[in-house]
């Protein structure tokens, strides 16, 4: 009758130590999980940086679990876009919020992204607008060659080029008044003297190129009116088409 009493205890002690390792195991199992998630760096990116016309972005976030005090809580998104490239003005794009941790992506399906290049900045959970990325939308078709330039609200002007080829070691000429001050962009090639400024490229096919200037003119002689651009060439071809030069007042 001992020996029977002391083997049942004996099975009762093994059972409840086995039952102590388990959940010991489970709350190691957790609380490496949440170190982990802790260890999640924040980013955004984009599946692809550069997507046919037509095609809708598909953004990346990547973040830790967020927590409010012992409770789990949602991480919230605020995106915005660049009103145009390098104006480092930005506007409201899209508002966001996930559960768990990232990666987490978003299709962006709400309106037809036109061809061209965009910034956008994401402010991810607390702090600033820290994560920047750029997206390129192409004419994935048969392209044709285009150039052309818009003013912007500031003044500026954005100068766009499309090559319809794949060019190695392009000569790639902006031709600008004499006096006329040109800066945004840095041209390697230029010495300071011409009224043209050039650079040499590697150029593809159907790719977005864009050049953001502020031309400032010396209006120093008689007349009311400069001629700030005048034309682009790339490997001495002109592009300008049927583009009016950009003049500017004096007055």
């Amino acid at each position: 009758m001992k020996k029977m009493i002391y083997l049942f205890l004996l099975i009762l002690g093994v059972t409840g130590c086995s039952v102590e390792s388990i959940d010991s195991t489970e709350n190691l199992l957790t609380a490496d999980a949440k170190f982990k998630a802790q260890e999640v760096d924040k980013s955004l990116s984009f599946l692809e940086a550069e997507i046919c016309a037509g095609e809708a972005p598909v953004f990346v976030f990547n973040f830790p679990q967020n927590q409010n005090g012992p409770h789990l809580a949602n991480t919230d998104i605020k995106i915005q876009i660049e009103t145009y490239p390098g104006s480092d003005e930005w506007l409201a794009f899209k508002d966001l919020s996930f559960s768990g941790t990232g990666p987490q992506e978003y299709m962006y399906e709400d309106d037809v992204v036109e061809i061209g290049s965009y910034s956008f900045r994401a402010k991810i959970s607390a702090g600033g607008f820290d994560y920047k990325v750029t997206l390129d939308v192409v004419d994935c078709s048969n392209c044709k060659e285009s150039f052309n330039y818009v003013v912007n609200p500031d003044d500026t002007y954005t100068f766009t080029y499309i090559p319809e080829e794949d060019m190695a070691g392009a000569e790639v000429v902006f031709t600008f008044a004499q006096s006329v001050v040109a800066t945004g962009y840095d041209w390697p090639n230029w010495n300071g003297k011409s009224s043209t400024r050039s650079e040499i490229m590697d150029l593809d096919a159907c790719e977005i190129y864009t050049w953001t200037l502020t031309l400032t003119p010396d209006c120093s002689g008689n007349s009311n009116e400069s001629n700030v651009w005048t034309d682009f060439k790339v490997n001495d071809i002109s592009k300008k088409g049927d583009l009016a030069n950009i003049v500017t007042n004096c007055n």
